[in-house]
């Protein structure tokens, strides 16, 4: 099975610059999971987006980099039986002219 969470939407303090440190600031994010799904157990979206917000939100990263490898470590202990993850976050108002990302991908 494979879940998709796109454009997942809020704000949150992610960069290196003074005023990216000062207020957060619209962040995007895509999850891509697969798993063996068994009657039981699934991957609940809801969780998943809800867990991606609220850490993003409380760990305030300098770089998106280490913000995904934290995401995957939290992701993967509250889903064990994910069998791949690809993360992206997005950062659409950090440049004038383009929308910087940054993708994580990991099979287990």
């Amino acid at each position: 099975m494979k879940v998709e969470i796109r454009s997942l939407e809020f704000y949150a303090v992610i960069g290196l610059l003074e005023h990216e440190r000062k207020a957060p600031q619209k962040l995007l994010v895509d999850a891509v999971f697969e798993y063996e799904y068994e009657e039981g157990r699934f991957l609940d979206y809801a969780l998943a987006a809800k867990l991606i917000k609220e850490h993003l939100k409380k760990e305030r990263f300098q770089l998106i980099e280490d913000a995904l490898l934290s995401l995957e470590r939290v992701l993967k202990e509250r889903f064990p039986f994910i069998t791949f993850l690809s993360l992206t976050i997005q950062k659409p108002h950090i440049l004038p002219d383009c929308t910087p990302s940054v993708t994580y991908t990991k099979k287990f």
